[in-house]
């Protein structure tokens, strides 16, 4: 599901390096799938993990991109969440870039994954019982606007 998802990028594809990345997400489309009684999804935006309710908006804006071979680099950023923003990086892979099928624009598709500790943005509940290692996975398409 793409609600409350707006990202852009600006390419440059001549050199890689000088591109930028920057995505907002509605903390508060929290989607758990969790069945039962219990709102965990709610749980999921108080204070003990995301905190959306106080700070709706999750911000990832670009301060680095590190090619690191044909078709991978790292993205560092500044990752804004629950009122607090560290640094956070993506390795990235550009699985794809052709013309769009249906439309003749140019896309771009991309894989990136992350590693992030909660605690380090303030997500402290049950940290002990429940981990706070977080896996970032993104799967990717950006077609060019005009």
């Amino acid at each position: 599901d793409r609600s409350g998802i707006d990202a852009t990028v600006n390419l440059d594809a001549d050199n890689v390096a000088n591109s930028t990345l920057n995505v907002t997400l509605d903390g508060q489309a929290v989607n758990t799938g969790h069945p039962g009684d219990k709102d965990f999804n709610a749980e999921v935006e108080g204070p003990k993990f995301l905190n959306t309710v106080e700070f709706p908006s999750i911000t990832f804006t670009t301060t680095s991109i590190d090619v690191t071979g044909a078709n991978t680099a790292v993205i560092n950023g500044d990752l804004s969440l629950s009122g607090q923003t560290p640094p956070f990086s993506l390795d990235a892979t550009l699985n794809r870039a052709a013309d769009n099928p249906m439309s003749g624009k140019p896309m771009l598709g991309v894989s990136a994954t992350g590693t992030l500790d909660r605690t380090t943005w303030g997500g402290n509940g049950l940290a002990g019982p429940i981990g706070t290692e977080v896996a970032i996975e993104v799967e990717a398409e950006f077609i060019l606007s005009e």
